[in-house]
């Protein structure tokens, strides 16, 4: 990851294990999309494919929009 995507300090202590482990992927993503910095993240033009359990998920970060 590059700065320009990094969480900001603390963020990761706001959900315990037990808390990230009862979410959906879907709910951890929404979480993802939220801490993206737009203006920030708005030249990386970056696709991830997931493959979680039996689902797959595909992630796009692009024009600071994460989808």
């Amino acid at each position: 990851m590059t700065n320009d995507i990094e969480a900001p300090p603390g963020a990761g202590a706001a959900l315990g294990p037990d808390v990230r482990q009862a979410l959906a992927v879907g709910q951890l993503i929404d979480g993802l999309a939220v801490r993206v910095n737009g203006p920030k993240a708005r030249a990386i033009d970056l696709t991830i494919g997931w493959h979680v359990d039996d689902g797959r998920w595909r992630l796009r970060l692009a024009n600071g929009l994460l989808t």
